[in-house]
């Protein structure tokens, strides 16, 4: 009998020794001290990561969440940690982090026209070096800030409006 056969036939007894009453409570015994070994939680760890990158992994990962998050226990947690200390430093954190990006960055925009009582209807796409400006309280054109703070203006009294919207057409549109 060679090393291959050998492994195989051991596989099939330790299944049938696993059925019977005292292998069952002999295996719940071993997995115990196997499961509070360091090697068995190190194992677990890769293996959990592993399959999270999977497609699979993925989907039931967030569908566990989804889950528990939505629960009366996950929404207590929730609300606990936001408003402990280490939940504010870390919501704090996060958005500085996103404020940075390009949709954080687009979504103050629209928060500070919105508390203005202004609109935010873009007629052009933001660029580097740009600011909003309000050509109407609802129709937003993207100049160069430079050419933005060339003239002083106020959407609100009306005051240079005139001035700073041929500016800004001229410089967007063309003549």
């Amino acid at each position: 009998m060679n090393e291959e056969e050998r492994r195989e036939r051991h596989k099939i007894a330790v299944v049938k020794y696993r059925k019977t009453k005292k292998g069952r409570v002999m295996y719940r015994v071993a997995s115990a001290k196997y499961r509070g070994t360091e090697v068995a939680q190190l194992y677990q760890k890769e293996y959990q990561s592993n399959y999270r990158k999977t497609k699979e992994g993925t989907a039931s990962h967030k569908k566990g969440i989804g889950k528990y998050l939505n629960s009366e226990k996950g929404k207590a947690i929730q609300a606990k940690f936001r408003q402990s200390e280490e939940g504010l430093l870390y919501f704090k954190k996060y958005r500085a982090t996103y404020r940075k990006t390009v949709k954080g960055k687009e979504a103050r925009r629209k928060e500070k026209a919105k508390r203005r009582s202004l609109c935010f209807i873009e007629l052009n796409e933001h660029f580097p070096n740009s600011d909003a400006h309000h050509i109407t309280k609802e129709l937003v054109i993207y100049i160069p800030t430079k050419m933005h703070r060339s003239v002083t203006h106020n959407v609100f009294t009306g005051k240079n409006m005139d001035e700073i919207n041929d500016l800004a057409i001229d410089y967007c549109y063309g003549d």
